[in-house]
Protein backbone atom coordinates (compact mmCIF):
# COMPACT_ATOMS: atom_id res chain seq x y z
CA UNK A 1 0.00 0.00 0.00
CA UNK A 2 1.49 3.30 -0.98
CA UNK A 3 1.06 6.57 0.86
CA UNK A 4 -1.17 7.88 -1.93
CA UNK A 5 -3.80 5.18 -1.35
CA UNK A 6 -6.46 6.52 0.95
CA UNK A 7 -8.45 4.41 3.39
CA UNK A 8 -12.22 4.77 3.29
CA UNK A 9 -13.44 5.23 6.87
CA UNK A 10 -17.03 6.05 5.95
CA UNK A 11 -18.21 2.63 7.16
CA UNK A 12 -17.10 3.59 10.68
CA UNK A 13 -18.81 6.98 10.67
CA UNK A 14 -21.79 6.92 13.09
CA UNK A 15 -23.44 9.93 11.47
CA UNK A 16 -24.39 7.93 8.37
CA UNK A 17 -26.91 5.78 10.28
CA UNK A 18 -27.66 7.24 13.73
CA UNK A 19 -30.36 4.66 14.58
CA UNK A 20 -28.09 1.68 13.97
CA UNK A 21 -25.30 3.38 15.87
CA UNK A 22 -27.55 4.05 18.88
CA UNK A 23 -28.71 0.42 18.89
CA UNK A 24 -25.11 -0.82 18.82
CA UNK A 25 -24.13 1.45 21.70
CA UNK A 26 -27.15 0.31 23.72
CA UNK A 27 -26.33 -3.35 23.00
CA UNK A 28 -22.72 -2.96 24.11
CA UNK A 29 -23.81 -1.14 27.27
CA UNK A 30 -26.34 -3.85 28.09
CA UNK A 31 -23.73 -6.60 27.63
CA UNK A 32 -21.46 -4.71 30.02
CA UNK A 33 -24.20 -4.41 32.62
CA UNK A 34 -25.07 -8.11 32.24
CA UNK A 35 -21.42 -9.10 32.70
CA UNK A 36 -21.19 -6.91 35.82
CA UNK A 37 -24.29 -8.60 37.25
CA UNK A 38 -22.83 -12.04 36.60
CA UNK A 39 -19.52 -11.12 38.27
CA UNK A 40 -20.65 -10.13 41.75
CA UNK A 41 -18.02 -10.11 44.50
CA UNK A 42 -19.09 -13.40 46.15
CA UNK A 43 -19.31 -15.13 42.78
CA UNK A 44 -15.88 -13.82 41.79
CA UNK A 45 -14.40 -14.99 45.11
CA UNK A 46 -15.88 -18.47 44.58
CA UNK A 47 -14.47 -18.55 41.05
CA UNK A 48 -10.94 -17.75 42.30
CA UNK A 49 -11.04 -19.96 45.40
CA UNK A 50 -9.88 -23.21 43.81
CA UNK A 51 -7.02 -21.74 41.71
CA UNK A 52 -5.82 -19.79 44.75
CA UNK A 53 -5.82 -22.88 46.96
CA UNK A 54 -3.99 -24.90 44.30
CA UNK A 55 -1.35 -22.19 43.97
CA UNK A 56 -0.93 -21.97 47.77
CA UNK A 57 -0.59 -25.75 48.04
CA UNK A 58 1.98 -25.86 45.24
CA UNK A 59 3.97 -23.07 46.85
CA UNK A 60 3.87 -24.81 50.25
CA UNK A 61 4.99 -28.09 48.66
CA UNK A 62 7.87 -26.36 46.87
CA UNK A 63 9.06 -24.68 50.07
CA UNK A 64 8.71 -27.93 52.03
CA UNK A 65 10.62 -29.88 49.37
CA UNK A 66 13.38 -27.28 49.33
CA UNK A 67 13.73 -27.44 53.11
CA UNK A 68 13.67 -31.24 53.05
CA UNK A 69 16.34 -31.49 50.34
CA UNK A 70 18.55 -28.93 52.09
CA UNK A 71 18.74 -31.21 55.13
CA UNK A 72 19.14 -30.23 58.75
CA UNK A 73 20.93 -26.98 59.40
CA UNK A 74 23.74 -26.96 61.92
CA UNK A 75 24.32 -23.92 64.05
CA UNK A 76 27.15 -21.81 62.74
CA UNK A 77 29.85 -21.21 65.33
CA UNK A 78 29.99 -17.54 64.37
CA UNK A 79 26.31 -16.79 64.92
CA UNK A 80 25.80 -14.43 67.85
CA UNK A 81 23.23 -16.67 69.55
CA UNK A 82 25.60 -19.65 69.38
CA UNK A 83 28.52 -17.65 70.78
CA UNK A 84 26.45 -16.21 73.64
CA UNK A 85 25.11 -19.70 74.42
CA UNK A 86 28.69 -21.00 74.57
CA UNK A 87 29.63 -18.19 76.96
CA UNK A 88 26.67 -19.06 79.18
CA UNK A 89 27.36 -22.81 79.10
CA UNK A 90 31.02 -22.33 80.00
CA UNK A 91 30.33 -19.52 82.49
CA UNK A 92 32.71 -17.35 80.51
CA UNK A 93 33.15 -13.65 81.20
CA UNK A 94 33.86 -12.07 77.82
CA UNK A 95 35.46 -8.68 77.61
CA UNK A 96 33.41 -5.71 76.40
CA UNK A 97 35.43 -5.81 73.18
CA UNK A 98 34.43 -9.45 72.54
CA UNK A 99 30.78 -8.66 73.26
CA UNK A 100 30.81 -5.78 70.77
CA UNK A 101 32.56 -7.95 68.16
CA UNK A 102 29.90 -10.62 68.45
CA UNK A 103 26.76 -8.57 69.03
CA UNK A 104 27.73 -5.35 67.26
CA UNK A 105 27.74 -1.77 68.45
CA UNK A 106 24.88 0.72 68.79
CA UNK A 107 24.84 1.34 65.03
CA UNK A 108 24.15 -2.31 64.28
CA UNK A 109 27.64 -2.80 62.84
CA UNK A 110 29.25 -6.15 63.49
Amino acid sequence: MSEDDKIDFRALDPSTDAVTWSLRVAEVAERGRARARRRSVPRQLRAWARPTLVLAAALAAAVWAGAFLAGPRDADATEPAYVVAQWAANEARPSPRQILEVLGDDDGVR
